[in-house]
This record gives structure tokens, sequence and C-alpha cells, in this order.
């Protein structure tokens, strides 16, 4: 019976190996697909750290470009020529032609705008692809923890300090996903004793399993059901009403900690999973920690690939967990949802801004835009901690007073919106 057993793994084990290789193999045409029509990210040789690849070929691209040109020099014709019509009929015909002229052209730079976010999509893929290619743990590993074993499909973010797989659980036979850290930080057994002695939380995801590895990697599974926030908007421009419905749910959530004397530390863009249907929110790869209680930056953990994340308060060592904190990571993403960059110098390095956090740069902002209670809230959040609100005042923030509260949110199942490419 063992070796029956032992035989039926192995045979499991090889479908879903050849799966997960032909999907790799299919994501991979997706991508050189891609770039026949984006172009190829190249860099500067003469200047190494330069902070924006250079961009070779691209059909569609090209295509826009050659448009946008022909639309202009045919605008600028038919600006010229408008003063030297007598006949009212042929100078209306003009006119009707140069709006339609400029509509076009406004069409064209909208698609244009949309291709750049793509490209930077596109980068950010291609390199994640070429980690996973150059990983030791490319051959689909399985990793034996306390509560299952869990096999590694694919590498959904690779950091100096940690990486995060899809993973498949043999025991549940469905998929998770696995927070690698080069550390035996006991952070996430931490978080697991939080969770069971507060149950779940908000929309908080729940650790399943942590474990360490031979080399030192401590590894923690968490229960995720939904699509990856960053993967979900990556080809696509967010809309403010998507965008809202994130940021209120995870202030809720941290008000929520906030009322059981808790923190979360930790958050990022890829903590985040949505259901595309419902628009509920799942939140994973996080730290809990009490309020109050002193936190030591590590320098070989995930709080090195999320120092971003962090306030400059936080940084200072020794500091104190504060809900603050999660107001300033939740402005951080909000940010970074709305205008595609982080709000900070973009040739500053991971290393430079762990020892010295710059003043985050919120030039963007501009509050004479329509939104601009939304603009107000969002300067809160990532201002100093004199003035930045903790979760439970930001919720009650006129900019959410359309949500009168989370129950009745999801009961009504709102959509999720996001404009076409």
């Amino acid at each position: 019976q063992r070796d029956w057993i032992q035989e039926n793994r192995e045979q499991r084990l090889k479908i879903q190996r050849d799966a997960h290789t032909q999907s790799r193999a299919q994501h991979r045409q997706r991508l050189s697909f891609i770039e026949a029509q984006l172009g190829s990210p190249t860099w500067d040789l003469e200047d190494p750290r330069a902070p924006e690849p250079l961009w070779v070929g691209g059909i569609r691209f090209q295509e826009l470009t050659n448009e946008r040109h022909r639309l202009t020099e045919k605008i600028r014709v038919l600006e010229t020529a408008r003063p030297s019509y007598s006949d009212p009929i042929k100078a209306w015909a003009n006119h009707l032609e140069l709006l339609t002229s400029k509509e076009s052209l406004s069409s064209v730079e909208t698609d244009l705008r949309h291709l750049e976010t793509q490209r930077e999509a596109h980068r950010q893929q291609r390199e994640l692809a070429d980690a996973e290619d150059l990983s030791d743990r490319k051959c689909f590993p399985v990793l034996k923890g306390d509560c299952g074993e869990y096999m590694l499909t694919s590498l959904m973010f690779k950091g100096d300090s940690s990486e995060i797989w899809k993973c498949y659980e043999w025991l549940g036979c469905k998929d998770a996903y696995a927070l690698l850290q080069h550390t035996d930080s006991n952070g996430d057994k931490l978080t697991l004793q939080i969770q069971k002695a507060h149950g779940a939380i908000g929309n908080l995801a729940q650790i399943v399993d942590v474990f360490a590895l031979e080399d030192g990697i401590t590894v923690s599974i968490w229960d995720v059901q939904g699509t990856p926030v960053r993967d979900y908007f990556q080809w696509r421009m967010a809309e403010e009403s998507s965008i809202q419905i994130i940021i209120l749910q995870i202030l809720d959530t941290m008000k929520k900690l906030q009322d059981r004397r808790l923190s979360i530390i930790g958050l990022s863009v890829e903590s985040l999973f949505i259901n595309e249907k419902t628009g509920e929110l799942s939140i994973a790869f996080y730290e809990l920690r009490r309020t109050g209680e002193v936190k030591k930056m590590d320098r070989n953990s995930r709080d090195f690939d999320t120092a971003w994340y962090f306030p400059a308060e936080a940084l200072e060592q020794p500091a104190r967990v504060s809900p603050k904190w999660g107001s300033f990571a939740t402005g951080v993403i909000w940010y970074r949802l709305a205008f595609g960059t982080m709000p900070y110098p973009r040739i500053l390095t991971e290393e430079a801004f762990f020892h010295a956090p710059p003043p985050v740069q919120t030039a963007a902002l501009d509050p004479a835009q329509s939104h601009s209670v939304g603009n107000i809230l969002l300067k809160q959040l990532l201002a100093d901690p004199s003035v930045r609100p903790e979760p439970l005042h930001a919720c009650s923030h006129e900019y959410f007073k359309a949500f009168q509260s989370m129950p009745e949110f999801k009961k009504e199942e709102p959509k999720l919106s996001v404009s076409q490419e």
C-alpha cells in the first residue's frame, strides 16, 4: 500500500509539473508577443545608473507615434489655411475637420500614455520571468511544512531579502502563496500566534503554515483568494472609484486592528489581492504587532524589500510600532495605483532608502482636480506623524462618505471599474 501511495504521488507530481511547465512556456510566448508590440528595454551602457531604460522597436508604439506625427502636421496645415477661406461652407468644413483631427490626436496621445504604462508592466514581468529562470527553485520543488506539502509553481515577487511564490497545496488540492524570507526572523510566527488569538480580522488573509528550510530560509504559507492587485491593474489605468474601494477596505481593516491595539506592518502593492466580481480585498504577507511594541528593522527580512512603504520614523532605531505606519503605507499604495510610480525619486536605491529615506514627493497631487477631496486625504496619509491621521479617523473622512459601513458595502457587491486599453 505504501508503494502504491508513493507511485500515485509521483504520478500526480509529474502531471502537475507538466501542466505548470506548459503554462510557463505559454507565458514566455505571450511576453515575446507583447515585446514585439511594445519594444524591448535596453539600458544605456555609458550610464548604468540611468533611472529609465531605452526602448527599441515596438510595432504598436511606432504606429501610434507615426499617427501622432501625421495628425499634428494635419492640424498645423488646417489651422494655417483657416483664415484664407471666404466661403462659409468651406470654412465650416475646415473647422469640423480640425475638431475631428484634434479629437483623434487626443485619443492617440492617450493610447501612447497607456502604452508607456504597459511598457513598465512588461519590463517588470520580463525581469520576473528572467529571475524565475535563474532561480534554484525553478524546477517546481516540493517544500515539506508542518501542516502539509507545497509545490512552488511560479515566482510572483523577487526582492533582495524575500521571494513570493505561487504554490500548490497537496493536502487541500488548491493554490496558495509562499513567502520565503532569507532570515530566521520570528515575525511570521508572532503573526500566526496573534491570528490564532484574535481570529479573522477584516480583510486579512490567514497564515496556514510556518516552517524553516535547511538553508535557514523561513517559509510562511498564505491562504489567499483573488487576483493580485498588481497584475489586475498592470495593463489598465486604475480609475478613482476602483482605488477608493481598495483604500477604504485597507483602512477599515486597520481600524479593526486598532480597536484591538494591534498594528499592521509590511504592507505593499504585492500584498493585495482583489475579487474581480465583488471588489472584496484580501491582504497578505504582513506582520501583526502590538501597538507600542519596539520593532527592530531587519536588513535580511522582508522589511528591506518593503522599506518604501515605511515612514521615516519607522526606520529610526529603536522605533515603536504605531497605527500611523499603516496609514503611511496606505498612502504609498494609493499613490502607486493612481500615478503608476512611487512618491520618491526613481533613481533612489532600496539600500539608500533603507538608511536615509527622503521626503515624499506630492507634486502630482493637483488640488484643482475634480477629486481634490481624495488628494487632500492622500497628502495627509503621506505627511509627517504629527499631521498624519490614524486609520480610525481616516475611515471617517468625507472622501468615503458614500460608504456608510463596510457590511453594507460588501452586501452591495460593488464592481471594480477600469478604463479600456
